[in-house]
């Protein structure tokens, strides 16, 4: 299906900017046609929104991360490599998981969800393009070197220790209960940092939600049982986390440092507060 607007618009700048706005329409038929064009036009310019897309929420999200993920492997740009990783990673599963067994509590096999299917398999692909793409080798070693971590695999560990004086300041003290709480919010969060993390040391934090709430914490290299056993002691921390959520941080959002040592270019999506929580995609170069 070819879009209308080639019929009527009498530059490619004109065209380009057309489709980018139909790629950040609320209807999910349009954005995925968008998707479609841009890819088969190579438009890179909508590397950006296509990037975007790869985080939709909502019941119609997987056809719309179908559509972009195809686009982009199409496009070939590298700077979404990082996305459609995390895009494969972040979304639940009505059915069985694609590509392997999957057994309900009787011992049935529960078949795969043929839109989850169709979601996998566009984002492998997409993935297997860009590999093979001029320049990935080098690209993707950096990528190496950066971890993505998800929050809740430090709760279900229980790598996360609470300062005891925290726990007992005057003001607002940040009791294990205070801080089950808060970081109940940040289960499926995820965060990149560029080295190994085993455990969180929270050395500050306050918890009034909904009211605005924070907890800052150091990193380490080493689990708690490692650091807890006789003679072991903690090695230096290697980096610093920021959890915050409530008041205006309308969304639980998680920052570290040091930031990772990006691939140029990127596209890296952070969580900002200004007044309020939202989603920001920054182009480095």
């Amino acid at each position: 299906m070819e879009w209308p607007w080639k019929k009527t618009t009498t530059s490619d700048t004109s065209m380009t900017d057309t489709l980018t706005r139909s790629l950040e329409d609320t209807d999910p038929e349009v954005c995925c046609r968008a998707a479609a064009q841009a890819g088969k036009e190579r438009v890179r310019t909508a590397v950006l929104p296509l990037v975007k897309l790869l985080y939709t929420k909502g019941t119609r999200s997987k056809r719309i991360i179908t559509a972009a993920a195809k686009a982009l492997g199409d496009i070939g740009d590298l700077r979404a490599i990082q996305h459609l990783m995390e895009a494969s990673y972040s979304h639940s599963y009505s059915g069985g998981l694609p590509g392997s067994m999957t057994y309900a509590a009787d011992g049935s096999i529960v078949e795969p969800d043929e839109q989850d299917a169709l979601m996998d398999e566009a984002i492998e692909e997409a993935e297997q393009k860009l590999w093979r793409q001029p320049g990935a080798e080098p690209y993707l070693a950096q990528f190496g070197r950066i971890k993505m971590y998800t929050f809740g695999d430090f709760l279900g560990s229980s790598d996360i220790f609470i300062d005891p004086d925290i726990q007992n300041q005057p003001h607002y003290p940040f009791t294990m209960q205070c801080a089950s709480r808060f970081f109940a919010n940040f289960r499926d969060e995820r965060f990149a940092f560029e080295g190994e993390i085993r455990s969180i040391f929270v050395r500050h934090g306050k918890e009034a939600l909904p009211r605005h709430s924070f907890a800052n914490g150091r990193l380490y290299p080493q689990s708690l049982d490692e650091i807890s056993k006789p003679g072991q002691s903690a090695l230096d921390p290697v980096g610093e986390i920021h959890f915050e959520y409530g008041g205006n941080a309308s969304a639980p959002y998680i920052t570290v440092r040091p930031e990772p040592n990006w691939p140029r270019p990127s596209i890296v999506r952070r969580c900002v507060i200004d007044g309020h929580t939202g989603i920001r995609f920054e182009e480095i170069n």
